[in-house]
């Protein structure tokens, strides 16, 4: 029965950690959505299946935003 608690706590717990990252993706795309509205983001530049992120990303981490430092920093490890 232990085992089985062990698994289920792991299993929820990478599901948290990828519902979460699934969240800051979808923050990430409405926060690019609103920027080009006002501003162009040289997109062009990036290339890979990250691309548009990417380029998120490092705009906002420009401006001091840590939790898309963290999030830029794992799409260049995936």
């Amino acid at each position: 029965m232990k085992l089985t608690n062990t698994l289920d706590i792991s299993l929820r717990k990478k599901l948290e950690e990828e519902l979460q990252w699934l969240r800051a993706r979808e923050r990430l795309t409405r926060q690019l959505l609103k920027t080009s509205q006002h501003e162009t983001i040289p997109l062009n530049i990036f290339s890979g299946r990250h691309g548009i992120l990417e380029a998120l990303c490092l705009h906002l981490h420009d401006e001091g935003n840590w939790t898309t430092k963290r999030i830029a920093e794992r799409l260049k490890r995936s």
